[in-house]
């Protein structure tokens, strides 16, 4: 999981500094975009895992025991 989330940020950095060098912009501009949106779009997506895992806790948190098989006499 560590691979893809780094994964993700090389690849949103270099596509985001390869932007930033075909406007003309130089290389150590290009090699700061390339740090902050890697950065910053590794932080998200490990930000939306785990919002989408505190999700799927909550929701089998709140699940119907009685469909689960677990009958409740009183």
């Amino acid at each position: 999981m560590i691979v893809a989330f780094l994964g993700i940020g090389m690849v949103s950095g270099l596509v985001a500094s390869g932007y930033a060098l075909a406007l003309g912009g130089s290389f150590l501009a290009a090699l700061a975009i390339y740090s902050g949106v890697g950065i910053a779009a590794t932080l998200s997506a490990i930000a939306l895992a785990m919002l989408i895992s505190a999700f799927r806790f909550a929701r089998s948190e709140w699940s119907d025991s009685a469909a689960d098989g677990n009958q409740v006499s009183a």
